[in-house]
């Protein structure tokens, strides 16, 4: 094996080292490395171990383990494994054996022998400027990799670093719930004893009188040897004893069973249930500025929770009396002791959804005044997660409203020809505020980044109707068949997920929860992604149920028929409206759906279609409170409304229109009109 041959003062040994024939050297390999398949000569063979120090080169006492000398793995042809590439067609810039060229290159015009080409390399240098160019790209790239591990460490640190911040804010907030259990048991144990003693007392009254008036009635009945007087006096003793309690009996005897009853603070619930975080963790240049976010919203719940503290309070109902007379009245006369009914209460502050969406100003001193308002964050990168902590749930103030401050177009179609124009069905926010809508008449679905520019298409087998989130990287379409098809959200890109095949038709679809809201035109489906089961919720008149919506507690549902033209409302209980009004213009066409969208905290948004309007409703769907979009706004034929927590901004898409339209909100003063204004 150590042998050569000398042709032409040119030495041809039975392995060459890889490296110094890019060199334009031919040496002898006295190294082969198994995982790089290279041979090396024993200056080369250090870079190499320098490079991978993992990897260990087998030296010539076991050059039984290298490859064969005539034809080795890196010289076999990858179609045909018995032969030796032998050629280089440059047609195709593909490596060839003889039989390759005799089949699929026979026609090919420069096809050039191996030896040849590598000799015309050696003479031009192209072996030293590769060599060159590889080892200014591995230097570039061991760099890179010392970059990357100094960054995993300084991430792995700021992990940790938050991470302890994160515990210490959750302690603050377990503290602040651990007062309000003490405060509310230590009300709960106060009022106990009231009333335990309240009624210890009445049995002590009971008691005495039944002592009184047994002993009256032994000393009138059983002594035998009385004179007239001493008769007369205890009968009239026990004629007195007899009426008291008579009065007593009667004081008594409508008196209820005394209880105590607890009723939960609903607004805590509340509160919690609308976060799906702490906060918003995000990508940072500094560390510190990680988990500004978590720590603004944790102070805002924490403020909440203390004023719940203080919104705690006790309050005791009674048939007649209060515990207080009713004690006082037993300490100062046995004669006629009392009970009560008292009632241990915790007063429920709950939300109104029709009443209106507020925006929180800048302004520090704004944000001071009320704890309500709602916090608007601008969209981040779509990347980056963000949760806006919203405290909706508690108190609103009617007087308080949004109006629209300013709108602009936005381009979502770069055909330039306008030959086959958008038609937007849908729109929906992922949890970290990508946008997505779909083009019904385009067959896809877009993403747009936060100045609304379209950064990534995904095209679809049919038009699609429906779209909603699921959770902050995944979307749900539908597309009048019977599928479910979810898309990914990764990187800025849209790729599919998976496709759910169901038994029935998918028109249009909501998420809430974990539960899936179908229509198939004639019935609303409930599936739960959990447990992977379909149950039908509702049937109406065939292709009457269209579009669906579900509040944020899935109390109510709505839905949009065709057939009557009428608003749908189904409610937890199982009672169901009907809303009919001339100013919502919905399309007779089937195949039109008009839009429908429940915000965050519950607002219900209808799209008038024919009429260029866009709708505000009750929370019952039985009254229109303000048109949110009015003709005035140029907004034609609107098919899709979307109202994003993040922005604040009220995203419309259109029939036909190669744009959608983005509403910019502000607050409403006291003395704007509610309901003749721009109201959400």
């Amino acid at each position: 094996m150590e042998s050569s041959i000398n042709r032409e003062s040119d030495y041809f040994f039975d392995f060459s080292c890889f490296t110094c024939q890019g060199n334009g050297r031919n040496t002898e390999a006295e190294f082969y490395c198994e995982v790089c398949s290279t041979c090396f000569c024993g200056k080369c063979v250090k870079r190499h171990n320098y490079l991978y120090n993992k990897h260990t080169p087998l030296d010539k006492k076991n050059v039984s383990k290298w490859p064969e000398a005539n034809v080795g793995e890196l010289e076999q042809c990858k179609e045909h494994k018995k032969e030796k590439l032998s050629n280089f067609c440059e047609d195709h810039n593909q490596l060839i054996c003889k039989v390759c060229h005799g089949k699929n290159h026979e026609t090919c015009r420069n096809v050039i022998h191996i030896a040849a080409k590598w000799k015309d390399l050696s003479q031009n240098g192209d072996f030293k400027k590769l060599s060159e160019k590889i080892d200014t790209q591995l230097q570039r790239l061991i760099a890179k990799r010392e970059d990357f591990e100094k960054n995993l460490k300084s991430l792995d640190k700021s992990y940790t670093k938050n991470l302890k911040k994160i515990n210490a804010l959750w302690k603050k907030i377990n503290s602040s719930l651990d007062k309000l259990e003490k405060k509310t048991k230590c009300d709960l144990d106060k009022l106990q004893s009231t009333m335990r003693t309240s009624i210890k007392t009445d049995i002590e009254n009971c008691t005495e009188s039944i002592e009184n008036i047994t002993r009256l009635k032994d000393q009138l009945f059983r002594q035998k040897d009385k004179t007239e007087a001493v008769s007369f006096i205890k009968y009239i003793e026990c004629r007195d004893q007899s009426l008291k309690i008579k009065a007593f009996l009667k004081d008594i005897k409508t008196k209820n069973e005394t209880i105590l009853t607890y009723k939960r603070k609903a607004a805590i619930q509340q509160t919690l249930s609308i976060l799906s975080s702490l906060g918003k963790v995000k990508q940072s240049p500094t560390a510190e500025s990680t988990t500004l976010a978590a720590r603004n919203t944790v102070l805002s719940l924490q403020q909440q929770l203390s004023d719940l503290n203080q919104a705690i309070r006790v309050k005791s109902i009674k048939t007649s009396q209060t515990a207080e007379s009713t004690t006082q009245k037993a300490g100062t006369s046995q004669e006629k002791p009392t009970a009560c009914n008292t009632v241990f209460s915790l007063q429920q502050h709950r939300s109104d959804p029709n009443q209106a969406i507020r925006v929180n100003s800048s302004k520090t001193s704004q944000t001071a005044k009320s704890t309500t308002q709602k916090t608007v964050t601008s969209r981040e990168n779509p990347t980056a997660c963000n949760t806006v902590f919203s405290s909706e749930h508690q108190q609103s103030d009617p007087n308080q409203a949004i109006k629209v401050k300013s709108s602009k177009r936005y381009r979502v179609n770069d055909n330039v020809n306008d030959c086959k124009k958008c038609t937007i069905s849908g729109i929906c926010e992922t949890a970290c505020g990508q946008l997505l809508i779909t083009d019904w008449k385009n067959n896809n679905v877009m993403l747009l980044d936060k100045t609304y520019a379209v950064v990534s298409t995904f095209d679809l087998p049919d038009g699609p109707r429906s779209v909603c989130s699921i959770d902050s990287s995944l979307v749900a379409v539908t597309m009048f068949n019977t599928e479910v098809h979810f898309i990914k959200v990764t990187n800025g890109r849209l790729t599919k997920d998976e496709t759910l095949v169901l038994k029935h038709a998918c028109v249009c679809i909501a998420h809430r929860r974990g539960n899936l809201y179908i229509t198939d035109s004639t019935a609303l489906h409930r599936f739960t992604l959990e447990k992977k089961l379909s149950k039908k919720l509702y049937t109406h008149k065939p292709g009457s149920v269209t579009t669906c919506a579900v509040s944020p507690d899935e109390d109510r549902i709505y839905m949009a028929s065709n057939n009557p033209t009428e608003l749908v409302t189904l409610r937890s209980d199982g009672k169901v409206t009907c809303f009919t009004c001339p100013r919502m213009e919905w399309e007779d066409d089937p195949l039109y759906f008009p839009g429908l969208h429940v915000t965050d905290s519950g607002h219900v948004l209808v799209c008038g279609m024919k009429s260029n309007i866009i709708l505000k409703l009750d929370k019952n769907g039985s009254e229109i409170l303000a048109e949110v979009v009015k003709v005035s706004d140029n907004v034609n034929y609107p098919m899709s409304v979307y109202y994003s927590e993040l922005t604040g901004s009220l995203i419309v898409g259109m029939k036909d229109n190669n744009y959608i339209k983005v509403f910019d909100l502000q607050p409403l003063s006291e003395k704007d009109n509610v309901v003749s204004g721009h109201v959400l």
